[in-house]
């Protein structure tokens, strides 16, 4: 470049795109005899540039690489690109026009993470939204029903947050759900892949007789017959003098089906009530 004088031409070169959705990253370099104050980019949905748009290019003073950001851009629509150069004594408009496509919007990605804190009537759902599709969600959140892959039509819960934790309530006990995340924008409305859970309920226990009774010792034996959808259940026994109306000891003592405890320092010629739990 000769200086700020007087130019009627320029010549844009090693110009790049990098489109996205709704956006587009652009870069190029300029060839002029003089030396160019303002570099402007002007964008339009139509050759004719009768509604265009104008941003200005910064240089990189190292590099001399021009460059810019341009968003809120239409997804998959072609924009027509021209150039303004600008020093102190002209003004100049690229006569060649650039093209560059913006990405087509598609559905949604969205996912449960983990299912959590399953109770006999609650739930816990962790949904993270992987990507938008290019596009404004309009509505996400879970839906859940007794039946597999459920829709929006069933049981819904929507949610704000690209990423959260949703408690599910009046659920019936002893009960196998299935849950969806779902989410939606302008290309449809997406599912993630089904989830099953059971929830929990009362567990059952039977008391059964005892053995091996000696003066001041007898074992205690119980059955767990259900734990109520949790592996976590443990068992155990509460024993007392059966002419006291509550018990006065109690012991936890194993997750197994068939369980046993012995006890001991017991009153010799004195009965006692037991009853196993869970």
């Amino acid at each position: 470049m000769i200086g700020d004088v007087e130019f009627t031409t320029f010549e844009i070169v090693d110009e790049k795109f990098t489109s996205s959705y709704t956006s587009v990253d652009l870069s190029c370099k300029v060839r002029c005899v003089a030396t160019i104050k303002e570099l402007y980019l002007q964008y339009d949905t139509v050759a004719d540039f009768s509604t265009y748009q104008e941003v200005t290019l910064t240089e990189n003073e190292k590099t001399k690489v021009y460059s810019v950001k341009i968003g809120d851009l239409l997804d998959n629509t072609t924009y027509y690109v021209r150039y303004v150069a600008v020093n102190s004594y002209s003004q100049v408009t690229s006569e060649e026009l650039s093209e560059f496509k913006t990405l087509k919007a598609v559905k949604p990605t969205i996912e449960i993470k983990e299912v959590t804190n399953v109770l006999d009537k609650t739930v816990t759902i962790k949904v993270v939204l992987k990507s938008d599709g290019g596009a404004p969600i309009s509505k996400m959140g879970v839906c859940w029903s007794t039946k597999s892959a459920p829709t929006i039509q069933d049981e819904v819960v929507e949610i704000k947050n690209s990423s959260m934790s949703i408690p599910l309530s009046g659920l019936t006990s002893n009960t196998t759900y299935f849950v969806r995340a779902f989410a939606e924008n302008k290309s449809g409305l997406a599912y993630s892949v089904d989830e099953s859970f059971l929830t929990l309920d009362l567990p059952k226990v039977k008391t059964d007789n005892v053995s091996d009774i000696e003066i001041t010792s007898v074992v205690l034996n119980g059955e767990l017959l259900f734990n109520g959808n949790d592996l976590t259940t443990v068992c155990g026994f509460c024993w007392g003098r059966a002419d006291k109306s509550e018990f006065e000891d109690s012991i936890q003592v194993s997750k197994e089906t068939k369980f046993s405890y012995q006890i001991s320092n017991l009153q010799d010629e004195t009965q006692y009530r037991v009853r196993a739990y869970s």
